[in-house]
């Protein structure tokens, strides 16, 4: 996990933390779930050396049925993709975060989101 998304909390824990990784990894591919025994969402990083392209839908539809003996009542190449992508609210702050959190850097998680901040 990598600090809550959710526009209710910090808007700056999981950019930060990006920031951090994007100085440690080539790339990264920030997204976010929804865990139901949280509440709100939480971010994920993916931290790569090298960026790797997501097939296209249909290419992880062939993948997950060779790979897997039954029927899938949730999981498709479309889900993946959906699960990935992040919106425009969380794509903005993690391009434009500059400073890494550290130790010494620390940013309260859970607190003043955007929707709590005046003007």
């Amino acid at each position: 996990m990598s600090g809550p998304t959710s526009l209710r909390e910090s808007n700056v824990s999981f950019p930060r933390t990006c920031a951090a990784l994007s100085s440690v990894f080539t790339s990264i591919r920030p997204s976010q779930v929804f865990e139901l025994t949280y509440g709100p969402r939480l971010g994920i990083v993916l931290p790569m050396d090298k960026m790797q392209p997501l097939p296209e839908a249909n290419e992880l539809d062939l993948n997950i049925a060779e790979s897997i003996n039954r029927e899938m009542h949730v999981l498709d190449g479309a889900s993946v993709h959906g699960h990935i992508a992040s919106p425009w609210c969380l794509k903005k702050p993690v391009m434009e975060e500059t400073e890494i959190f550290t130790i010494d850097n620390q940013v309260p998680t859970f607190g003043e989101g955007i929707l709590n901040q005046k003007g």
